[in-house]
Order: structure tokens, then sequence, then C-alpha cells
């Protein structure tokens, strides 16, 4: 019976070499998850937790979904590995506030990409995280270098441009304000696939937003209008190597008169001194109020006890 099993198994695989035998048995397997029931048992995960997915990203490799409720949002990013990209935002955290939103997902020549947004609870205007799934399925960020706008520029906004680049904008959301640049974005030169970096491209669009905010008219305008204005005509003068001196009279001609004390002047101060050191300096990181010292408990007090050789006297009963 050994040698009519032996005789069946052979009749019914390839009569070849070894390695093509076990090609043939490999091409049964198919290593990782499967994309899709893995996207259900998310989406169930999710649910247990009240996240209701309100965005769905699918390209070739992965699926991307982004859930939120009233106080948490989380993006999950999906791939043949399993889940890649794992983030979560409260909107009541104590050191963070912020929500998550998932962008479009897009391929750009050999990169295939996913991106989302941080948005800070008290900014209107959140920054970008560039995600890239490499063939293996495995993910890594990209590096959005926007450091040509200074310490305080993000990238906020991403999407697939002409000639195998990106078109984005750039925000400043912790200088108070909406002011938006459009901008493209290029891949720089990679040493390897997993240090991917994204810098600003030289291009036509300089001259465009320079024209576009010059042309702006504030004589009417409401001061975030005037305050996004100047900013963004002061980091263009930056962009194109004018002076410190002229990028602040920029920012202040637009900005007009402001009332003193009030919040529109803490913002234009705090911008003008972000102006002022080269736009290097940073936010101001949220401190966390120190909590109350807890008082130590107090030693135990000595008793006086009278010497050895004292006498004591006991005051008489009362004997009313």
């Amino acid at each position: 019976m050994r040698w009519l099993g032996l005789l069946a198994l052979a009749a019914c695989t390839p009569a070849q070499d070894p390695q093509a035998f076990l090609d043939y048995q490999a091409s049964f397997l198919r290593p990782g998850v499967n994309v899709e029931n893995e996207e259900t048992e998310v989406r169930r995960v999710l649910a247990q937790r009240g996240l209701r997915v309100k965005e769905r990203v699918q390209q070739a490799g992965f699926i991307a979904l982004g859930a939120a409720n009233r106080r948490t949002s989380a993006v999950r990013v999906i791939t043949g590995r399993g889940v890649v990209v794992a983030e979560d935002a409260e909107a009541d955290d104590l050191f963070q506030p912020s929500t998550l939103a998932l962008l479009d997902g897009f391929a750009l020549g050999e990169y295939s990409l996913v991106a989302y947004t941080r948005t800070s609870v008290n900014e209107a205007v959140g920054c970008a995280t560039l995600q890239r799934i490499l063939p293996d399925a495995s993910a890594v960020p990209c590096v959005l270098d926007s450091s040509d706008f200074g310490a305080r520029a993000c990238v906020s906004m991403l999407a697939p441009g002409r000639n195998g680049q990106l078109r984005a904008k750039v925000a400043w959301p912790s200088l108070h304000t909406v002011a938006q640049l459009d901008v493209e974005l290029a891949f720089a030169p990679e040493r390897d696939e997993r240090t991917s970096v994204v810098r600003l491209a030289p291009g036509p669009w300089i001259d465009q937003e320079t024209s576009r905010y010059n042309a702006a008219q504030l004589s009417k305008a409401d001061f975030a209008t005037r305050h996004a204005v100047g900013i963004a005509r002061a980091a263009l003068a930056r962009l194109t190597g004018k002076s410190v001196a002229l990028q602040v009279d920029l920012y202040r001609n637009a900005v007009g008169t402001i009332l003193p004390g009030s919040l529109e002047a803490e913002a234009v101060g705090d911008t003008l001194r972000h102006i002022q050191s080269g736009w290097l300096e940073a936010p101001a990181a949220p401190q966390r109020q120190p909590d109350p010292p807890v008082p130590e408990p107090s030693a135990p007090q000595p008793i006086d006890e009278p010497p050895p050789d004292s006498i004591v006297v006991e005051p008489a009963p009362d004997t009313r």
C-alpha cells in the first residue's frame, strides 16, 4: 500500500526537478494576511471603540481607513503585513489635543503613498504625515521638509502633481493663521527606499503665489485676512532671499494698525518675534500644570518628660 500511495503522489505532481517541485508547492501558499479580511476585522475593533469609518482609500497593495467619534479619531493603513500604520488622536488629550483626517492615497511613479493630517483643536489647519508603502508591504514615513519657510511651517495638504511632483500647501498653524501657500514638492535623490525626503521644488508657483498675495485687497479686510496675507508675503520674501527688515515691513504693512493689548496684538507680537528670529523660533511646547505638592506627614511632637530626680505634684482631688 505504501508503494501505491507514493505512485499516486508522483502521478499528481509534475515530473520535474526538486526546485520545480518546491516552486509548484509554494504556488499554493499566500504569505501574509488577506487585506479585505483584515479590513473587516479592523472595522470591527474600531466599532467596539465607538469609532465610525468616515474615509476609505484603496490603492494597489493597501487599504487606509479614517474613523472618528466625538472625541477620538484614528487612521489605520492595512497591507499584506496587517496593520502597518495605527495613529490615534484625542480631542481632550492633556498634551496634544488634536484630530486626525485621512487624505487621498495615490501612486506617483514608483511611489505608493497615503497621507493624513493632524490638526490641533485650537488651530484651523493641520500638518500632514506622508507614508510610503514599499513593495514588501511595509510602511515608512517620508520626511516632508518645509524648513525653507521656517521652523513653524508644515505641509498641510498633499496631492499628485505634474512631472512626478506633488502639489501641496504649506501653512503656519502655530502663528494663529490659516495662511497657506500653494507649492510643489519633489522627492530628493534617496540613498535607500526607507529614507524618502520630499522638498520644495523650484517652479512657476513661486511667482504665481507672489503675484496672488501682492494683489490681495486689504483696505476692508478683517484682521484674520490681513494677518494671513502678511505672513504669506513675508514668507515668500524669505524664500527669495529678501532681508529680514523687508520681511517685517511687508508683514506690518499688511496687518496695519492694531489695538494695543488686544488678542490681535498678541498674535502680531508672536509673529514679529518669529520673523525677526529668522523664522527659526519653534512654537512653545504645551506645559503640563504641575501637580499640587503633597504635604508630608508631620512628625509626632516629643512629649516633655520631667527629669528623673524631679518631684511631681499632682493636683488635689476636687471634694466638692
